[in-house]
């Protein structure tokens, strides 16, 4: 009879994990290469312009957060 210990089964071992971000990384520069300067500069600033507007929405629901708490 085998006993097993508590682990979960389904996480992933170092191998399989380095194996799994080697892959990735192997994608996105194959990806990279395909692509121009130029596009890759669109995508940059466009990126950024999107987390600029998620980061300003985050700094708004928290200081409506604080006034509320501040009512209370």
């Amino acid at each position: 009879m085998v006993n097993k210990t508590d682990s979960n089964d389904h996480e992933p071992t170092d191998k399989k994990r380095r194996k799994s971000t080697s892959n990735t990384v192997a994608f996105k520069e194959q990806e990279a290469a395909k692509r121009s300067p130029e596009a890759v500069s669109k995508l940059f600033h466009a990126t950024c312009d999107e987390l600029r507007k998620l980061f300003d929405e985050i700094v708004t629901l928290k200081k409506e957060e604080v006034k509320i708490m501040n009512q209370k």
